[in-house]
């Protein structure tokens, strides 16, 4: 299992694989499907698709703590979140957390929309 991080401002498709803003857990074989692709490499190379190894369980281990927080404001997995929140106790990634469950329970409406 690979950990994807997607940082383009849309989700991705490409082959198999669908990439959602933020983190996705993506199998071994389905990415070695596409990293050939002439854009994967693009979007890999430009940064814009980050690749990493097994999945992030442990929030703490990101640093530093400004990459934990970019990675918690575009997950969108509520359960995910909650993990992290048992692993991770430096106070700026708890508020982090905190408001992005917030900002999912609210149906991801800036509070301008209403």
């Amino acid at each position: 299992m690979l950990t994807i991080i997607n940082h383009f401002a849309q989700i991705k498709h490409v082959g198999n694989v669908s990439l959602n803003i933020g983190p996705n857990e993506v199998e071994d074989e389905d990415w070695e499907a596409v990293k050939t692709h002439p854009i994967v490499k693009g979007w890999v190379k430009e940064g814009k698709v980050e690749v990493k190894d097994g999945t992030i369980e442990d929030l703490s281990e990101i640093t530093p703590v400004d990459k934990a927080v970019e990675l918690v404001e575009t997950t969108m997995d509520k359960e995910k979140l909650l993990k992290w929140a048992e692993t991770d106790d430096r106070k700026t990634t708890q508020k982090a957390i905190e408001d992005q469950i917030a900002y999912l329970e609210d149906d991801g409406k800036d509070k301008g929309d209403e």
